[in-house]
């Protein structure tokens, strides 16, 4: 799949489990507390938020 990473076209693998661990994979570290050993998964921090075309502004 392409998608664009600030302004920079990505191509990220079509069956990761999430746009953070698909572009963990190909070196694109994006700031997120979901996956960190010592907290729970919450889901609100809103810290990583992605812009969708058409859709506007999301959660990842």
């Amino acid at each position: 799949m392409k998608i664009y990473v600030n302004g920079k076209e990505t191509i990220i693998d079509d069956n990761a489990r999430n746009v953070l661990e698909a572009l963990k994979e190909v070196g694109i570290e994006i700031p997120n507390l979901c996956y960190l050993s010592e907290t729970s998964v919450y889901g609100a921090c809103r810290m990583c938020l992605v812009e969708v075309e058409g859709n506007g502004i999301v959660t990842s």
